[in-house]
């Protein structure tokens, strides 16, 4: 959620309820002086976010795709996933396919590796 307030810059600023009285005083002074301000921890959030979906643009991951990922990470069967996605099993076997081309991996194991190394899901 702060990454998307980040990227649209639909807020000038954001810190997160345990900021001390002197962020807070030194956000209000930012954003009344025109400029935005943004927490440390709110600042690296967002550039995870972005290298993150950088990786995901770069390997044109679908949203459901890293749907059946998120599964795959869980130890889903393809059944367990077709179920949970309500779409068939054969589907979940194409998208497996797909989503092992495109990470070049040749299975689970490695596959959850290549997610953990790449930050895909974070």
């Amino acid at each position: 959620m702060i990454t998307r307030m980040i990227e649209t810059a639909k807020v000038d600023g954001y810190i997160p309820k345990s900021a001390g009285q002197q962020e807070l005083l030194t956000a209000i002074k930012e954003i009344s002086s025109g400029r935005k301000y943004f927490s440390t921890d709110a600042l690296q959030q967002y550039e995870i976010y972005k290298h993150t979906k950088n990786e995901n643009q770069e390997l044109n991951l679908t949203p459901r795709e890293l749907e059946i990922i998120q599964c795959i990470i869980k130890y889903y069967s393809n059944k367990q996933i077709a179920d949970t996605l309500f779409i068939s099993e054969r589907t979940v076997e194409t998208h497996r396919k797909n989503i092992y081309r495109k990470t070049q991996t040749k299975g689970e194991a490695s596959l959850i590796q290549f997610v953990r190394e790449h930050n895909i899901l974070s």
